[in-house]
């Protein structure tokens, strides 16, 4: 099994983002009474089929992940929620109480498993959004 390598931030490339999930996750982010406003939003095809956000309870799953205190990080309570787990991308967005946009790159937590889940991901930067290169991030089989 190779190593994950964590890409530097002079790999990620500025995309741009749909409208609709972008104001999407603005009006959830902006309704979360926590100091860190996350909200993971998983496409396939162009259309949401889940959104998730940081939450303040324990699973299963999170312990699996080793996050601190079991609770669910918003890539993963989104990702539970999807049946079929084929052709994903992964959007994440953060904004803070003034609705600018802040960094929400999946944490090293999250990111071994989601560059392994999803096909794209994509996260606001503070400055824009970013692009992670999955394809290059992947495990390959020895």
């Amino acid at each position: 099994m190779g190593l994950l390598h964590t890409p530097s931030v002079h790999n990620m490339k500025q995309i741009d983002c749909p409208c609709n999930i972008y104001t999407l996750a603005k009006e959830i982010c902006l309704r979360i009474d926590r100091p860190k406003r996350h909200c993971s939003i998983i496409l396939r095809k162009g259309r949401v089929v889940a959104v998730g956000t940081n939450l303040m309870k324990t699973h299963p799953m999170a312990k699996k992940y080793g996050y601190l205190f079991d609770e669910l990080h918003s890539e993963l309570d989104a990702f539970r929620k999807c049946d079929d787990r084929n052709g994903l991308e992964l959007w994440n967005f953060r904004f803070n109480r003034f609705g600018n946009e802040r960094l929400s790159r999946p944490c090293p937590k999250c990111l071994p498993w989601c560059v392994e889940a999803f096909d794209r991901i994509c996260y606001t930067t503070g400055e824009g959004i970013s692009e992670i290169p999955v394809d290059t991030l992947r495990v390959k089989d020895r």
